[in-house]
């Protein structure tokens, strides 16, 4: 129900290009609301503020669980990872100690110890993650095939797309 124009070759990013709705609907509405919702959401403020609170005008209350993808994202059957997959960090931030490191995620942690496996490895990890999504044979080279180290960076946000 949406007829797009034309995008010129020099736009970045095509998710606001000019569109015309057949049904009517006032697509501008979002103009002020996205950018400044998404730039809270990236500084991990007002994250407890219903989206509906960001507009001037009624708006109906979402359809889908607030916990939606976080739960699809957590909740989903161990497989180690395959090649080309990419490993990207969810959880919280990790807080390095003389000992370990402990990992945090939503609902789990991990203390992974020093005795346990290459500190220097893990922190090669994050810092690559850090920097964005990692591919798995990279992982795999820094962590061996360490399917219970794994696992255990996978509950707490580690996942692989």
């Amino acid at each position: 129900n949406i007829d797009v124009g034309g995008v010129a070759e020099d736009v970045f990013a095509t998710n606001d290009i000019e569109h015309t709705d057949r049904l009517g609907d006032d697509h501008d509405i979002f103009d002020d609301v996205l950018p400044l919702a998404l730039a809270h959401w990236m500084r991990g403020e007002q994250l407890d503020v219903p989206v509906t609170n960001y507009f001037d005008t009624p708006m109906p209350q979402p359809i889908v669980d607030e916990y939606f993808v976080q739960n699809h994202l957590t909740y989903r059957q161990w497989s180690f990872p395959k090649d080309k997959q990419q490993g990207i960090w969810i959880g919280y931030e990790p807080l390095w100690m003389d000992n370990g490191v402990h990992l945090s995620g939503s609902k789990s942690e991990v203390l992974i110890k020093s005795s346990q496996v290459d500190l220097q490895h893990i922190q090669t990890l994050f810092e690559l993650l850090d920097v964005g999504m990692v591919q798995s044979h990279i992982v795999k080279d820094l962590l061996g095939n360490d399917d219970e180290l794994l696992q255990a960076l996978n509950t707490v946000g580690l996942i692989f797309v």
